[in-house]
């Protein structure tokens, strides 16, 4: 997990408790933590949480300890193209009767492999989705922002992504944080040291299930989507040491839980038992119902009070495979508890299976002994054969036909594992239909297995947004202030930040002079800089009249690519500037997900759609240009019917159109080409002036039979006799 854990962003003001305060505060945190591990739904998702950490995927390849004193050495010569030869030198271990069999027992990860083929074809892609509002301006300006959080690297939204929907696959829910967060280093420069903002935006962290709990006042039957969560992350203790530093707190031994306490909780030694040494964990808990957060270690409290942001969502986004059949249980039903049962089976009749082929070959390999001294015996040996002795016998154990069996009733657990989740080879992309058709209709019958935690990783996009929105509201608006002594200073940090808006400050203080009217003169000290990240955008937000009309009356263009730049201070300024009471008020951002946008692409599939769409486009073009200087007002209704179309594709219009041509079309003042303005000219110094709907000369050449070539005597005699019959002369 992130170090970071507490932001000069959100907590931009630390209430100082004192020591009595700290002592309630931890002891009820104590008491919290306590109440919620202990719930019955919660020892039932420890349990199997546990034996998901041990049947999922084992890794570990067990070997054979090599006795020293048994041991010799084994050359194996090897002859080379050339006719020379050189040997290897190998250990031979030569086991006894004591020794166990190294046969594999562990079956291949089924379980696990279904899991990350669900997780890749229902969260492979950063997700995409429609924000709505009364005022225009801001759902779109909002769904560039709320874009651009998702699609930073450093925002970590694609690994949350896909990190918190394997973990609802595999335990039955995830849950992940969504916070502002700010990161700056200080570099040097010939002015001394100056800040770099490394990171200034939205940024997203999956929570772990095992140190994350949730509370009994949760509902996952509710849309409400405001959980009661308490969760912990462990920090260095040189990370720890900064955090009290910034934050003016300090420890007490009497406000400590326990005399002995330990600056990690008990689940962190569980994890790595050299965390008691290293690392300090910071305990969350949020409580959104009753508006209550702390943020606290085992001695020292950070915080204690309402929930930072004003909406009080909270910062804990929680999602689910699927339901129980209990509702107060919060915590679901995952894909392993679903193929558990079918899995033990197959893992047990494969390695009963192995055991039983090892039964019948070992005999015919590992024998040794002679025929009258005694009864025969046999020794494992991972590197020699033994040849049997002319005379002796063995009795083999016959096993062919029972493997075979249950080779095969094993691989019948592997087929009702893929009828119990839907996550068959359709899924994976490892069959398909005869045609490209009856493959997409099979893979979307196949997805439609996956639409319950499909839909649920939607539900925990939409209110990360509502998380996401307020802190645009509240808090992404303000101009960050960074504190220089001199103005070099404040031009490195420009130099360094080339993609931040910046306002000089200044303080101002009253000195003893006066000016000639008597007023005090005020004094300006250079203070430092006021600076806002510059974000693109897709359409022109101060275009001439937009932001002076009215919300009926916003028409927003997009531009297809981020044109323009925009600081958000003055981005998010000028859209509450808007908010007024005689045009729109607060007008309140909500966003629709498109829950396919996070889908696997088929890269067939969709070079079959072009295929099928890019004709129809084109054609549709070539109709507009050519109604635009004719008919402008159905060339309007026509592009509009094309914008449409090309909306429902999930494609950009000016992709096909450039802007401008797009523009002009729109206000009927598409001007005519120079070959349009030489066909006009000419016709009419001919006397004629007539053209066709797509603009050309009614005179032009339709189709190859009406251009002129040239022609020998004899094809022209032909088509002139051809030409005498056809009229009937």
């Amino acid at each position: 997990m992130s170090s970071l854990v507490l932001t000069k962003v959100v907590f931009s003001v630390i209430i100082n408790l004192n020591m009595a305060t700290n002592e309630t505060t931890l002891s009820y945190l104590q008491k919290v933590k306590l109440n919620i591990k202990q719930n019955k739904y919660r020892k039932k998702f420890d349990g199997l949480y546990s034996e998901i950490q041990d049947n999922l995927i084992n890794t570990g390849v067990v070997k054979g300890k090599i006795d020293e004193s048994r041991k010799t050495m084994v050359q194996v010569v090897t002859l080379r193209a050339d006719g020379s030869s050189d040997f290897a030198v190998f250990p031979q271990v030569n086991r006894f009767e004591e020794s166990l069999s190294e046969t594999p027992r562990s079956a291949e990860a089924i379980a696990f492999s279904k899991i990350i083929t669900a997780v890749s074809a229902v969260a492979s892609r950063i997700p995409d989705g429609s924000t709505f509002s009364t005022n225009k301006i801001k759902a779109r300006a909002y769904y560039e922002l709320w874009k651009r959080s998702w699609a930073l690297p450093m925002g970590n939204g694609q690994n949350t992504l896909s990190l918190t929907a394997q973990n609802i696959f595999t335990y039955g829910w995830g849950a992940w944080r969504v916070f502002p967060k700010q990161e700056t280093v200080k570099r040097k420069t010939s002015a001394g040291l100056v800040d770099k903002v490394l990171f200034d935006d939205i940024f997203r962290e999956p929570l772990d299930p095992n140190r994350t709990w949730l509370g009994l006042s949760y509902r996952p039957t509710s849309q409400d989507g405001r959980p009661e969560v308490y969760y912990e992350v462990d920090v260095t203790k040189e990370r720890y040491e900064k955090m009290k530093k910034e934050y003016n707190v300090r420890a007490s031994r009497k406000a400590r839980i326990t005399d002995d306490a330990e600056t990690v909780t008990l689940e962190a030694i569980q994890e790595d038992s050299n965390k008691s040494s290293t690392h300090v964990t910071i305990c969350f808990y949020e409580n959104p119902l009753e508006n209550r957060m702390i943020v606290a270690t085992q001695d020292v409290v950070f915080y204690d009070g309402e929930i930072p942001n004003d909406e009080v969502y909270g910062s804990v986004v929680v999602g689910h495979c699927f339901l129980s059949a209990d509702v107060n249980d919060p915590y679901g039903v995952g894909y392993w508890e679903l193929m558990r049962g079918n899995q033990a089976i197959y893992n047990f009749i494969n390695s009963l299976t192995t055991e039983q082929v090892e039964a019948e070959v070992a005999p015919l390999l590992f024998v040794s002994g002679m025929t009258g001294n005694g009864d025969m015996t046999y020794k494992r040996s991972a590197y020699r054969f033994n040849t049997l002795p002319a005379g002796a016998k063995v009795d083999k154990i016959n096993t062919t036909g029972n493997s075979t069996l249950a080779i095969n009733y094993a691989d019948k657990q592997k087929v009702n594992i893929e009828d119990n989740t839907g996550i068959n080879n359709i899924v994976s992309g490892a069959s398909s239909d005869s045609t490209l058709g009856g493959t997409v209709i099979l893979k979307e019958a196949a997805l439609a297995r996956l639409s319950l935690p499909r839909n649920s990783l939607a539900g925990m996009i939409e209110f990360d947004s509502c998380i996401t929105f307020s802190w645009f509201d509240q808090e992404q608006g303000e101009m960050r202030e960074f504190i220089f002594s001199t103005e070099e200073q404040a031009a490195e940090f420009m130099r360094l930040n080339p993609s931040y808006e910046v306002e000089e400050n200044y303080e101002e203080t009253e000195t003893d002079d006066f000016d000639e009217y008597g007023v005090p003169i005020i004094e300006k000290q250079f203070k430092g800089i006021m600076a806002s990240e510059r974000v693109p955008l897709n359409f022109d937000f101060n275009m001439d009249k937009l932001r002076e009309s009215d919300y009926q009356d916003q028409n927003i263009i997009e531009n297809g690519s981020p044109s323009f730049t925009m600081s958000k201070n003055r981005l998010i300024y000028g859209i509450k500037d808007l908010e007024s009471e005689d045009k729109i008020g607060y007008a309140h951002v909500t966003l629709k997900v498109d829950p396919t946008s996070m889908l696997i692409p088929s890269a067939e599939i969709e070079k079959q759609n072009a295929m099928q769409v890019f004709p129809v486009i084109q054609n549709s073009i070539q109709i507009i240009f050519g109604l635009a200087r004719q008919d402008p007002e159905q060339a309007k209704a026509q592009l509009n019917s094309l914008k449409k179309f090309i909306e429902i594709q999930k494609m950009n219009l000016f992709d096909f159109i450039p802007k401008s041509q797009y523009d002009a079309i729109m206000a009927g003042k598409l001007t005519p080409t120079p070959q349009e303005l030489f066909s006009q000219v000419m016709g009419e110094q001919m006397g004629g002036g007539a053209t066709q709907s797509d603009g050309t000369s009614v005179e032009q050449p339709q189709n190859p039979m009406e251009m002129g070539s040239q022609q020998t005597p004899m094809m022209a005699s032909m088509q002139a006799s051809v030409g005498r019959a056809a009229s009937g002369v």
